[in-house]
């Protein structure tokens, strides 16, 4: 692992929530990063070995040993690459309503759709996560002494895939996937 000399990043956030009524409440908020190397001149930039001349790199370099498959690697500066887990554009909405029910106690629903613009794993760029959308939600009724709780509760409810980490490997790489839609019951009492 080589350190970059330097890196920029500029960003800004903003977020805002609203009470619409004493029962329902929206927020929104958005992001934007400008997040890349100014130098770095020792990076190593992983490529296809199809990509080099005869399917070869130098002793150390992976491919020659591989018969000229999977990956390789150069030696190269990566000024002005996206730094790594940085995506340009991140976002999120989000509803809460509570209803009351009197002695039977209250209901809450929560609904949280959050954004992620695409993004890359590593200083070489050459694996990236595509821009997904997760929708999360729960539906939670409440005793009217405010004791006793149950919800059920559902994550990354559309199914989206999406990926928390992807790297090279001799032939190829491997990636590991994020969690697929959950959901679930959940119950708590307090003493």
């Amino acid at each position: 692992a080589k350190n970059a000399a330097s890196a920029t990043t500029d960003g800004i956030e903003a977020d805002v929530t609203m009470a619409v009524t004493d029962r329902l409440e929206l927020g929104a908020g958005v992001g934007w990063l400008d997040a890349k190397f100014d130098d770095f001149a020792g990076g190593q930039r992983y490529l296809p070995c199809s990509s080099f001349t005869g399917g070869l790199v130098d002793a150390s370099g992976n491919c020659a040993a591989l018969g000229g498959l999977g990956l390789g690697y150069e030696v190269a500066n990566l000024k002005g690459n996206t730094l790594p887990f940085a995506p340009e554009w991140t976002g999120f909405l989000r509803a809460a309503y509570n209803h009351p029910l009197g002695n039977l106690g209250s209901i809450a629903v929560n609904v949280l759709g959050s954004y992620s613009d695409k993004f890359s794993f590593s200083p070489d760029n050459l694996y990236t996560q595509s821009s997904y959308w997760l929708l999360n939600g729960s539906v939670a009724w409440r005793s009217s002494n405010e004791r006793f709780d149950i919800s059920v509760f559902g994550s990354n409810l559309t199914d989206e895939t999406f990926y928390t980490m992807k790297n090279t490997f001799n032939l190829s790489g491997w990636k590991i996937q994020g969690r697929p839609r959950e959901y679930g019951v959940r119950l708590s009492y307090d003493f």
